[in-house]
């Protein structure tokens, strides 16, 4: 079997959460309050709350949105899309889903920068690219509450990029197009998707 990079790996796990989403994603969510409603504009969608990430905590995410997906050939990194824009509408939205990633990443984050401060006594934003690196990976098999904090970055950060423009690209998705034919996938990309699924997290 080819093997296939992070990369590729993450294309794959995007595409399969986003397609299981997307019956949610039509029927909406109900608000708790300031929030979509059950009938929001699809066309226009406009988010009517306040974003609640600081400027340190934006800059702390803007490095992770580098490690999980950074540029790579003629496709731009995730920070170069704006996908942090995407996880600090997404942590301060008022529904229950987000709020309970919101808990999850502002922890992880807070451990992030502790960790960082305790080895190289610098904030994590402002750490080199290797040692932001080291710290975040440390984290892979912490305790709990932390032991989901760095699957749902990465499931976050990969959603936000796999939505853009430039995520499109990178996947060599071309949009609708008339076929003739629907040819099924091979059963290689399929041990392929399978492979990656399962060792995802093995992949840094």
């Amino acid at each position: 079997m080819t093997s296939i990079t992070r990369r590729e790996a993450l294309q794959f796990a995007a595409a399969i959460t986003l397609a299981a989403m997307r019956p949610q994603l039509a029927m909406g969510m109900p608000a708790q309050s300031n929030g979509y409603g059950t009938d929001p504009t699809l066309l226009t969608p406009v988010a009517t709350w306040s974003r609640i990430l600081t400027e340190a905590q934006r800059a702390l995410f803007t490095a992770l949105c580098d490690i999980v997906l950074p540029a790579a050939g003629a496709h731009p990194s995730a920070s170069q899309v704006g996908v942090v824009d995407f996880l600090d509408e997404w942590v301060s939205a008022p529904y229950p889903a987000m709020q309970r990633d919101c808990q999850l990443l502002m922890s992880g984050a807070a451990e992030l920068d502790r960790r960082m401060q305790e080895r190289y006594a610098t904030p994590f934003a402002n750490a080199s690219a290797v040692q932001q690196r080291e710290i975040f990976e440390s984290l892979f098999g912490a305790d709990l509450p932390l032991r989901n904090f760095p699957a749902r970055v990465v499931n976050l950060i990969s959603g936000g990029y796999y939505t853009t423009t430039a995520g499109y690209a990178d996947m060599g998705y071309v949009g609708n197009r008339a076929m003739a034919v629907f040819p099924a996938p091979t059963a290689n990309v399929i041990q392929q998707i399978d492979a990656a699924i399962a060792n995802l997290a093995k992949r840094w």
